[in-house]
C-alpha cells in the first residue's frame, strides 16, 4: 500500500475519501482531507461510510473453514496469532476471549512489539497484503450493506488514514480495496 504525507494527499487531482475507525460522520466530501469532483447520490445520508471501510467496523465475517469473527481486525489478528500459535488463534473468534474485546484493543495486544514472532516476523511481513485482501474480499462479499457502500464510492481513491506513536500521520491507498470494489462491481453486472 502507498503511503502519502498530508501535502502529498492534497496534490490529488482525484475524488478521495479518508477514513479510519474513528472518522467523523460527514457528508462525502467533508472529511479531513477529502476531495470530492462529483456528487457521491448513493453516500448521501450514510453518514457512517468511513467507519464501515475501517478493519474496526463491527461485522461478523465468516472465514473459508466457517470460523467467525466480530471484525476484520479479529480476523487478520487470529491469522497472525496462527503463525506463532495455533491454539490462541482460536480465541480471536468470535464470542470468544479476544472476540468480546475492541478492535483497538485487540491491536494494542498483538501489536508487533507485543506479540512475539521470532523469525516468522519477515514471513509475516509478506503475507499481510494477500491476508487483508482476503480478509476485505469476505467483509464486502458477506455484507450486503458494506458491499453496497463501498461499491457507492464509486471511483474514489480510498485513504485510510494511520497515525503511529512517534510518528507524523500518513496515509496508506487502499488500492487493494479499490480492487476488491471494482470486482464487486463486476460480479454486480453479470
Amino acid at each position: 500500500m502507498q503511503q502519502l504525507t498530508k501535502e502529498e494527499l492534497a496534490r490529488g487531482l482525484e475524488s478521495t475519501f479518508v477514513f479510519f475507525y474513528r472518522s467523523s460522520k460527514a457528508a462525502p466530501g467533508k472529511g479531513s482531507n477529502e476531495v470530492v469532483l462529483h456528487r457521491f447520490k448513493e453516500l448521501e445520508g450514510h453518514v457512517e461510510f468511513r467507519q464501515q471501510l475501517s478493519n474496526f467496523f463491527p461485522c461478523l465475517i465468516k472465514a473459508e473453514d466457517g470460523r467467525m469473527f466480530p471484525s476484520a481486525e479479529h480476523f487478520f489478528h487470529a491469522e497472525k496469532m496462527a503463525m506463532v500459535d495455533a491454539q490462541k488463534a482460536t480465541l480471536f473468534e468470535n464470542g470468544k476471549k479476544f472476540g468480546v474485546m475492541a478492535p483497538a484493543k485487540i491491536k494494542s495486544l498483538t501489536g508487533k512489539s507485543k506479540l512475539d514472532m521470532g523469525d516468522k516476523l519477515e514471513e509475516w511481513d509478506k503475507r499481510v497484503p494477500e491476508v487483508l485482501e482476503r480478509i476485505w474480499w469476505l467483509k464486502f462479499s458477506q455484507n450486503e450493506s458494506l458491499k453496497k457502500m463501498l461499491l457507492a464510492t464509486m471511483d474514489a481513491r480510498l485513504m485510510h488514514y494511520v497515525k503511529r506513536r512517534g510518528r507524523s500521520a500518513m496515509y496508506e491507498h487502499w488500492t487493494p480495496l479499490e480492487k476488491i470494489r471494482a470486482e464487486l462491481l463486476h460480479v454486480e453486472e453479470e
